[in-house]
């Protein structure tokens, strides 16, 4: 086993504090460094962009390649992104391989190989109030107030510097302007000043970090058990200000670091970062990098609902999962010898998974949720399951659809949950300690890595010892429900106690949301596939209507669909807009169970155990 451990040197310091006398000159690495990446914003241009160079010795190569990521997080054409590529250094040479992803750069043996590139904004106005699709979130983006980015979009490697090889890395970030600092995954700069990371290890830790700068954002601070947590704002919210933002979010991030009982060895400083993406509902979510968490919400997102308190949570429990348990999917080596950073879709039923369990989980045993709460939100996630019409596909089947087919996408977090529930109720009935006691017993200590162990192969391994002999057979039931996709049982009587002690299961016949159209015509902006035995249609909608707006909540099926339906002009004039509202729901109801808490449940012992989570 290879751990390697990351070690930010600087932070918060001015350039200039950090080069030598010599440093000054264009073709000097930062000391220390062996690859040296300088990162600027570049708004005055057209489009807007971002500079970038890199400087490494060419330590006996007359060759380099230059790799960029192919994809990640539902982004397949980072590399459009990319332009006006130099070599700075006389004889120096850089062209574009056949591969759409890699450039060839020749140079001499024994020189500094030194070359810049741009990155294109890809919105034209970051800071626009109209709907971003989640994937815009993880694109660059530089606007006239302000830039952000990820280092998947932007920091292309040198491909014999893999990220299996140990590697001095350094990143200089400018800031925006000289009265905004530059933060991210580095830390926090001062005003005006460069933020100056230096790590060693793997150029994963680059890539997969946040970078941003400028006025349009906010920043805060709180103090959370065993350091701080910084927080940064862009975007106006109707229901949500900054400080109760920041509030909520450390309530949260303090009592997850109490339960795992390793706040002092947790990192001293960790971030929250909140963008709006201006969709309707509750159309939210988000990504956790190198201590960075980024969540993208609608302009209505409120601290006082639930989906404030299951996001933010969700993203921080990834401080825990997968990384403090061994490598995400295959591990790093993997993924580079495959050169792309593709989607370990068969694992997440461990890393989404059992994130989304423990979200709900410890929200309950810090007394934030009650069992009333917690049975209904227990409620509505199994029947989105069983209702899912991706249920039973397999986990191949899922791979290339993961973001781009929501409800096969979700598949991976339900089924991981679901077995959660399973996994921890059998190792309590078996006097087996519980989930939690397992996995606190598998946490690498704070501030180490192990890029080669899949995380979901140390948990599986040791659930099947702890359960050996109950009849129980975790690999069996992965095999079966999460890499075939045969649906869980839930109703089975062997299901009846997997949810807990506190909870009973009742039967329901309830209403099914349905939109009655495509989901695509939120994007084209014209009705299509309007179901004619739909409520869609019976409220008058039709194929072809122009949407001028909308407000739906998905799955909600006490709530109305509102659409702005845009009559055809006259003359070339714009026509009049009319309102169309009904109640999403399908004519045939369905019988599907409900939990709900157990009339004495507080006076039982062993429901306030579970409930404790321990």
């Amino acid at each position: 086993m290879r751990r390697q451990t990351l070690t930010l040197l600087a932070i918060g310091c001015s350039a200039a504090a950090f080069l030598p006398a010599a440093a000054s000159a264009a073709d000097t690495l930062l000391e220390g460094c062996d690859l040296d990446y300088r990162v600027k914003a570049r708004p005055d241009l057209q489009p807007a962009a971002l500079e970038v160079e890199l400087r490494f010795a060419a330590a006996g190569r007359r060759e380099s390649v230059i790799r960029a990521v192919p994809a990640w997080a539902g982004v397949t054409d980072y590399v459009a992104s990319y332009g006006d590529w130099q070599a700075l250094q006389a004889g120096q040479r850089i062209q574009p391989l056949a591969e759409p992803f890699r450039w060839q750069v020749q140079h001499g043996a024994d020189e500094l190989v030194q070359l810049s590139w741009r990155v294109r904004s890809a919105l034209a106005d970051p800071e626009a109030i109209k709907p971003q699709d989640p994937t815009e979130m993880y694109r660059t983006q530089v606007g006239a107030r302000g830039f952000q980015f990820f280092g998947h979009g932007v920091l292309p490697s040198v491909e014999h510097w893999g990220d299996d090889r140990l590697t001095r890395l350094c990143l200089t970030l400018q800031p925006f302007d000289a009265q905004s600092p530059a933060f991210g995954t580095p830390g926090l700069s001062a005003p005006g000043q460069a933020l100056i990371w230096r790590t060693s290890g793997s150029h994963a830790q680059l890539r997969h970090a946040f970078y941003a700068s400028g006025p349009m954002w906010r920043l805060q601070q709180r103090p959370v058990q065993g350091g701080v947590l910084d927080l940064a704002v862009r975007g106006s919210y109707a229901q949500l200000s900054d400080s109760e933002f920041a509030d909520a979010s450390a309530r949260l991030v303090d009592l997850q670091r109490r339960f795992w009982g390793d706040e002092q060895g947790h990192a001293k400083h960790q971030w929250l970062v909140l963008t709006p993406n201006h969709l309707p509902g509750n159309n939210s979510g988000g990504t956790l990098v190198e201590r960075v968490a980024v969540m993208h919400v609608p302009q209505d997102f409120s601290a006082r609902d639930g989906a404030f308190e299951f996001l933010v949570a969700h993203e921080n429990l990834h401080q825990w999962f997968p990384r403090r348990f061994g490598a995400h999917g295959a591990g790093r080596r993997a993924k580079a010898e495959a050169g792309s950073e593709a989607v370990d879709v068969p694992h997440y039923w461990f890393s989404e998974g059992f994130t989304d369990h423990y979200s709900y989980r410890l929200l309950l045993a810090a007394g934030l949720w009650d069992l009333d709460r917690y049975a209904d939100r227990l409620t509505e996630r199994a029947r989105a399951y069983l209702r899912s019409p991706a249920r039973g596909l397999k986990a191949a089947e899922i791979a290339p659809r993961f973001f781009s087919d929501r409800e096969a996408g979700k598949q991976m977090y339900s089924r991981g949950e679901l077995l959660a529930l399973r996994w921890d109720a059998a190792l309590r009935q078996a006097g087996r300690g519980s989930l939690s006691t397992l996995l606190q017993g598998l946490l690498l200590p704070a501030g180490t890595r192990d890029d080669q162990n899949p995380a979901s192969e140390r948990v599986l391994q040791a659930l099947s010892q702890a359960l050996a002999g109950t009849g129980i057979d975790p690999a069996d039931e992965l095999r079966r429900h999460v890499a075939q996709g045969e649906p869980l049982p839930l109703t089975q009587p062997s299901w009846a106690e997997a949810m807990g002690p506190c909870l009973q299961r009742i039967e329901e016949s309830v209403p099914v949301w349905q939109l009655g159209f495509d989901r695509a015509s939120f994007q084209t902006r014209v009705l299509q596939g309007v179901d004619p035995e739909g409520p869609a249609h019976a409220a008058g909608l039709r194929d072809g209507m122009a949407l001028a707006g909308f407000s739906v909540h998905g799955g909600d099926v006490r709530r109305d669909v509102q659409l702005q339906i845009r009559e055809p002009g006259v003359d070339g004039a714009p026509g009049k807009v009319r309102e169309v509202v009904y109640r999403p729901v399908s004519r045939t109801p369905q019988q599907l169970p409900r939990w709900q808490a157990k009339a004495d449940a507080a006076s039982h012992a062993a429901c306030r155990a579970w409930i404790s989570a321990r």
